[in-house]
């Protein structure tokens, strides 16, 4: 973990972290015979790639992150072998870019007064009320919110679209899937499926839903 030193250093001199970042990407070499032809590899690197994203987003949303999806990690990345291990520490380089270039970007529009507008496919709000439904009954009709949200994130691990993925509009530390999932909640308690008086961070659903 980087200590509070080097922060304050790289935030008073940002070009030391970016060139950093250009020694440390320069230092990765892809040789030639770490190119993937099986297409079995090909199939199982996209699916790393996936989780690993997956993972990160959630663990930046505070959202506990299943002990299956980490063991899933683990497993694809010991089968793809050592020869991969340059271009994957690329890719997964270039998703952690991406995402650091995203909160950036909200942060910038703070200064400036606006919210940035993503121009990613997402997923609609509504979209979300069937897998809260059946992550609700799958738990006997009530659960916590973290359980509730990792349920979802399992049943759509291959659905969601880039944008899911972005930081929502004017919440800075909501992702938009779990945003939409939060406002669909409460659109199904507006309605009384999601029932009323639940303790705390709990989501339960009316009696007639269950």
């Amino acid at each position: 973990m980087i200590d509070a030193a080097e922060v304050e250093r790289f935030f008073k001199n940002p070009s030391d972290l970016i060139d950093l970042c250009h020694e440390v990407v320069a230092q990765i070499d892809l040789e030639d015979d770490s190119e993937i032809d099986n297409a079995s590899d090909k199939e199982k690197e996209v699916q790393l790639l996936i989780i690993a994203r997956s993972i990160e987003q959630l663990a930046k949303a505070g959202v506990p992150v299943p002990d299956a999806l980490r063991a899933e990690k683990i497993k694809l990345a010991s089968s793809l072998g050592v020869q991969n291990q340059a271009k994957l520490a690329l890719d997964l380089l270039y998703i952690g870019f991406d995402s650091i270039t995203k909160v950036i970007k909200s942060k910038l529009q703070n200064y400036s007064g606006g919210a940035p507008q993503s121009t990613s496919p997402s997923t609609p709000r509504q979209f979300y009320r069937e897998y809260i439904i059946n992550s609700l009954k799958k738990f006997g009709g009530s659960a916590s919110c973290g359980d509730v949200q990792e349920d979802v994130m399992c049943q759509l691990n291959d659905i969601l679209l880039p944008g899911d993925f972005e930081l929502y509009p004017g919440k800075s530390n909501k992702v938009r899937w779990i945003y939409n999932v939060h406002q669909e909640r409460l659109q199904m308690w507006k309605e009384g499926i999601i029932k009323s008086g639940s303790p705390s961070g709990i989501w339960e659903l009316a009696e007639d839903h269950k």
